[in-house]
């Protein structure tokens, strides 16, 4: 068996680098069947020999991680001595490696991890920052973050330990977009449970996360930004992004938007994307969308290309959310005929069944609060064309839609007088079994059929034409 003890006599000066030369060699040598030895020689009171033992922790951990198992770490209760050295060996060389093994112990599966926090490592590596350890702060801050992704006891207790003022300042202090990547990662970690949070953690996280979003954009740098990118989803679920960047220049929603139609046929980072706008839909009107500069225009060129995108139809309930909104928020979609006739062949031809479902719900969303030009314009777009249509096919769903969309033509010209849209729906609609749909299974179908006869259509008398 090897002999950890050093073992060597006291050098002069010039033979300083010859002894650093042989220890290392020592330490090179050591395998995974040494790590009893290595263990015990920590315990040693000899400074020298203590410190070689505690590098040959870290050379094993480092070049043998599948050999030195979970069990081994805690029997062997290295943990703990490498935390009391952390904290009260005033050698720096020995600190430094005692935290590069503590750090690699926590970067490890869960068993490993919970070693660590048993032990009370975590404010340990809280304190390992860039003020004082500027090499061990990146990983570090990864040990963290592994830890924080275990469950909310760990997430918590990081942030308990100031690990989020540590991430945080290193983002914002970091001037390498590689290091960057890995604070971001670790940040996200604690983002990515149920609350509690408190606002400014959200506040603070949404910053540094879009913030980095931007730099990686900015730079053309081809690092990763899809885990800022889900980040940012969880913390939208809790708090509105307008109302985080209510006093930045940049506009969310208009940012977010074009980096859609960037990113159309890049999944990776659409479907968050994505996921971030219809966040801040659950918080905003549709107004708040409408308004932004070229919002329709953007919406249909993303259309135009989304072909194969398994979010299409995420992203046509995501427009349907927003026609869904007041009678100027529908004259946005209006001006833009491209749009409207873009939903009605969709609901139509879409090979996929939830695209053809969710563009027939932003249609029927138009008519429910337009005014008389506007249901006008409606159906000279054909749409009530396009609704009874759809009371031919199978599925109960489009069926209840087109209902309630052709009940809301009638009801326009009931309020308003001026249109004929009763006469119209009575001679096109000879392919309409009425008889079918008034004995349908579905008793929603039934029930509003029943209602369009009673109110439209001579009390309710099943024999006229509709």
């Amino acid at each position: 068996m090897l002999h950890i003890h050093s073992n060597l006599p006291v050098q002069s000066h010039d033979n300083s680098q010859s002894e650093t030369n042989l220890i290392l060699e020592k330490i090179s040598s050591l395998q995974p069947s040494d790590w009893p030895t290595v263990i015990e020689a920590i315990n040693s009171g000899n400074a020298q020999d203590r410190l070689i033992a505690v590098m040959g922790v870290r050379h094993i951990l480092y070049t043998f991680p599948q050999d030195i198992t979970a069990e081994m770490v805690a029997e062997s209760k290295v943990v703990s001595t490498l935390l009391w050295i952390l904290n009260w060996d005033k050698t720096s060389e020995i600190q430094i490696e005692s935290a590069w093994s503590i750090i690699k112990i926590a970067s490890g599966t869960a068993e490993f991890v919970k070693i660590v926090v048993d032990a009370g490592g975590v404010p340990c590596i809280s304190k390992l920052d860039a003020a004082s350890h500027e090499t061990l702060s990146i990983p570090a801050i990864l040990a963290l973050g592994n830890i924080a992704k275990q469950c909310i006891e760990y997430r918590n207790l990081v942030i308990e330990n100031q690990g989020f003022d540590v991430m945080v300042n290193a983002a914002i202090n970091l001037k390498s977009l590689t290091y960057a990547y890995d604070v971001i990662w670790s940040l996200g970690r604690l983002c990515r449970f149920e609350p509690p949070y408190n606002e400014k953690f959200l506040f603070q996280a949404a910053y540094v996360f879009f913030q980095y979003i931007q730099k990686i954009e900015n730079s053309g740098a081809s690092i990763d930004i899809s885990d800022a990118l889900w980040s940012l989803v969880s913390i939208s679920k809790y708090v509105s992004l307008l109302e985080v960047f209510a006093f930045q220049s940049t506009n969310i929603i208009e940012y977010f938007l074009n980096f859609l139609l960037k990113y159309v046929k890049n999944i990776e980072y659409f479907e968050p994307a994505l996921a971030i706008l219809n966040n801040i839909a659950s918080f905003e009107t549709a107004t708040e969308f409408l308004k932004t500069k070229n919002c329709i225009e953007i919406l249909v060129n993303i259309l135009k290309n989304m072909d194969g995108n398994p979010q299409k139809p995420k992203f046509v309930w995501f427009i349907s959310h927003l026609t869904a909104g007041s009678k100027h928020d529908i004259q946005h979609f209006l001006k833009n005929g491209h749009i409207v006739t873009s939903l009605i062949q969709m609901a139509l031809f879409d090979t996929s069944s939830k695209v053809q479902i969710e563009s027939l719900r932003a249609l029927v969303n138009l008519t429910y609060l337009a005014d008389y030009n506007q249901i006008l314009t409606l159906f000279n777009s054909e749409l009530l064309s396009a609704f009874m249509k759809f009371l031919e096919v199978e599925d109960d769903e489009c069926i209840i839609l087109a209902l309630k969309g052709i009940s809301n033509f009638l009801a326009c010209e009931q309020n308003i007088g001026k249109c004929d849209f009763k006469e119209w729906v009575t001679l096109n609609g000879t392919a309409l079994d009425v008889e079918r749909l008034l004995n349908h299974p579905n008793e929603e179908i039934n029930q509003i059929i029943d209602e369009i006869l009673e109110t439209f259509f001579d009390n309710g008398d099943s024999n006229s034409t509709y």
